[in-house]
């Protein structure tokens, strides 16, 4: 995949589309388009939760690599699996038939917001080393925080970072057996996300 990440960035660079689409910049790109008037927030809806997976593990890649800049879409898939507590709620209330599907779905944000950290930590990281206290209202809104981080600052913060890394810690031990390796390696990633920053 980190091929075809390099193969679509060297297309669009020579197309002239690098960063055409950002958070400031509401145009169409030809890797993401984002549509203002509809009310969604990454919605996964119309995926499997291996496709949506997939997904992300590649548009991280893009973002990763500078050729994407849309900073709300890795926000709101990491605040879906590190910040919100909706799904848990859910698969203790639903039947038993039903429990698995829920903890599927859940084990599933968990291991794409974790995709997010490994493909994409240092980029991740700088943008929460930034600290941008500029956002506007609506910005703000689509980069709230869940609701397991209470009283956290909206957008991109250091503050968000520690938390999401703790939060990987807790759910090492809560989080299906398929979703382990990922943790883990997410948090390696975090890890390592401040010595590749140095680096560069």
């Amino acid at each position: 995949m980190d091929r075809c990440v390099c193969l679509l960035s060297c297309c669009l660079h020579i197309l002239g589309y690098v960063n055409t689409f950002s958070n400031n910049n509401k145009k169409k790109d030809p890797t993401f388009e984002w549509h203002p008037d509809e009310d969604t927030d990454g919605d996964d809806d119309n995926y499997t939760l291996s496709q949506w997976l997939n997904l992300n593990s590649f548009v991280a890649r893009l973002f990763a690599s500078g050729v994407i800049a849309y900073e709300n879409f890795p926000l709101w898939q990491l605040r879906k699996g590190l910040e919100d507590d909706d799904l848990a709620a859910e698969a203790k209330g639903a039947a038993a038939c039903c429990c698995s599907s829920a903890e599927a779905a859940d084990n599933n944000r968990v291991a794409v917001a974790c995709e997010w950290i490994i493909r994409a930590g240092p980029a991740l990281l700088r943008l929460c080393l930034l600290d941008r206290q500029d956002l506007d209202e609506a910005l703000r809104g689509s980069a709230r925080v869940g609701d397991l981080f209470r009283g956290g600052c909206p957008g991109f913060n250091l503050e968000r970072w520690v938390f999401w890394k703790k939060r990987l810690e807790e759910l090492r031990s809560t989080v299906g057996a398929g979703v382990v390796s990922s943790v883990e390696e997410a948090i390696e990633s975090m890890r390592t996300s401040a010595v590749v920053l140095v680096g560069n």
